[in-house]
């Protein structure tokens, strides 16, 4: 896997496929970021990081800073070996579930969260709605949010899907 486009394209991520996460695919990153358009000077969360591909390729294409989040220990190794790539980047990497990290976090122009398929299971007690709310508690006004979710999930908030295979892509806005 490889950063797509801006000033580090090219650069290798490394990925395990001992871990239990599914990276975001080169033609879903290509269609999201070419939907996004300019990232210059923009706040940056990825949650649920895995590999850290749509935090490292926001900074590739001129985010100003990005925050990390990721709960699994391994995964989080991985990810902040990833970070050793990317010379004079502002990003914070912590381990932390996702939930607990949107309540006590500053605002941010771009949240990209990408949860496990199961996050949102019957079981888990997590409502899809009520976490697209918490990001949109924690966007700045006229922030964005993009939310990867098996294609058969929906939510409330009004957003543009597109559909690849079983992944659903919403990207929402903070009006």
């Amino acid at each position: 896997m490889r950063i797509l486009s801006g000033i580090y394209k090219g650069v290798p991520i490394k990925t395990s496929s001992k871990q239990n996460y599914r990276p975001t695919q080169s033609k879903v990153r290509k269609s999201i970021f070419d939907s996004l358009g300019s990232l210059e000077n923009c706040s940056v969360l990825d949650l649920f990081s895995g590999t850290g591909i749509l935090g490292f390729e926001s900074a590739s294409r001129g985010a100003s800073s990005v925050v990390f989040v990721e709960k699994n220990l391994s995964i989080y190794k991985m990810l902040k070996k990833n970070a050793t790539f990317f010379s004079n980047e502002n990003f914070e990497i912590k381990r932390n579930d996702a939930i607990r990290f949107l309540k006590n976090s500053q605002p941010f122009d771009l949240i990209f969260a990408d949860p496990p398929y199961n996050y949102f299971s019957r079981n888990s007690g997590i409502d899809v709605d009520l976490f697209v709310d918490m990001m949109l508690d924690k966007m700045k006004l006229q922030g964005r949010f993009v939310f990867e979710c098996p294609y058969r999930i929906d939510i409330c908030y009004p957003v543009r899907t597109k559909v690849f295979g079983e992944t659903k892509v919403c990207v929402g806005k903070k009006e």
